[in-house]
């Protein structure tokens, strides 16, 4: 049963959902507003041929996510919430427009896979400590145990501070 959770999950997270979702994300939000006749057929098979290029070493896009792209994307969404919490948008008075907002964010947060998400992680970091040096149990559960620390500061800080934001 854990390997059909697990097949699932990854099959969700590849080819089912995020990357055609992440692709086409992509190229609404970068492309078209720059390059609007650009061809969506041809900018799809660039963006899966890089994918595929960047998948087929996993421990160089490990450093390069965390070295290069995760510190650029988590400095941009700080100033994004600096900006949001010194010149807000509107006011946090305003009532809910719908009941349960707690909980139905909740749920929302939920296709995000997130929680799934954190399952085939959490095998990616035990293997990658590994492929690093961190050959003992120990080793590998001190470094994990103070990279999830840092994980769970920055995600609080960047959700919080979205949340925030969505409330002005």
């Amino acid at each position: 049963l854990s390997v059909l959770l697990m097949t699932a999950i990854v099959l969700c997270l590849g080819p089912f959902i995020c990357i055609p979702r992440t692709a086409a994300t992509t190229f609404e939000l970068s492309v078209v507003p720059l390059l609007p006749t650009f061809n969506a057929p041809l900018f799809y098979v660039l963006f899966f041929a890089l994918v595929m290029i960047l998948c087929l070493n996993q421990s160089a896009v490990v450093d390069i996510v965390g070295k290069i792209l995760t510190p650029v994307l988590f400095l941009g969404l700080l100033l994004l919430i600096i900006m949001g919490l010194v010149h807000p948008l509107g006011p946090t008075d305003v009532p809910p427009m719908i009941d349960g907002v707690f909980s139905a964010g909740i749920q929302s947060g939920y296709q995000t896979m997130d929680v799934l998400v954190s399952l085939a992680v959490t095998l990616m970091l035990v293997g990658n400590a590994a492929r690093k040096g961190y050959t003992s149990d120990k080793e590998r559960m001190s470094i994990i145990s103070k990279s999830s620390a840092v994980a769970l500061l920055g995600l609080g800080l960047v959700y919080g501070g979205l949340t925030y934001l969505g409330l002005t």
